[in-house]
């Protein structure tokens, strides 16, 4: 048998000058790119790590104003309240009723065993007192004194007597509401 050849390589055909180019260029492209892509990457990193720090001191910032505020709450509603009372008592000083001759009058009956615990006055002339007494007599007597009030200075009508309680201590306590004449809110 004779012995054949066969030639297992393909003749290369000649290179155009466009791929050519790219062979040489791509790798050197891909390399820019690479490198971009990385420089890009690591100023992301530092960047975000840079706000990060800003961010956390933004917020230490804001916990430490919240606890500041939360600390002063207390005080601010102390204020509030105390502004409130004070325009409170403003309004009624500068209101033209005139409580004094009102509170004489009910005060010009008090004696030793009987204790005005509380005065409540309106601007109408309702009047609402609590009231302590001793025994039954002073009870009885500061009864007569406001009917003859009524009766015959015309001072207070309406009068009433309300809840009327005997405490251990043997005291009466009550409540009494009446309505002033309108010449003692002048």
């Amino acid at each position: 048998m004779a012995k054949k050849s066969i030639n297992l390589i393909v003749k290369t055909q000649a290179e155009t000058t466009v791929v050519h180019r790219a062979r040489k260029f791509l790798p050197i492209a891909a390399g820019v790119s690479i490198f971009i892509f990385i420089t890009v990457f690591v100023a992301n990193l530092i960047y975000i790590n840079a706000n990060l720090a800003a961010f956390k001191l933004s917020e230490a910032e804001a916990r430490s104003i919240v606890k500041k505020i939360e600390a002063s709450t207390e005080t601010e509603a102390t204020y509030i309240l105390t502004a409130n009372l004070v325009s409170k008592l403003n309004t009624i000083l500068s209101s033209d009723l005139n409580y004094t001759n009102i509170t004489g009058e009910i005060f010009g009956l008090k004696s030793d065993e009987l204790k005005i615990t509380s005065v409540n006055i309106d601007e109408n002339g309702d009047i609402s007192l609590a009231i302590t007494v001793d025994s039954v007599t002073t009870l009885d007597e500061f009864v007569r004194i406001l009917i003859d009030k009524e009766e015959r200075d015309h001072k207070f009508n309406n009068i009433e007597a309300h809840g009327i309680v005997r405490d251990k201590d043997s005291k009466y306590i009550l409540t009494v509401i009446l309505k002033a004449d309108k010449s003692l809110l002048q």
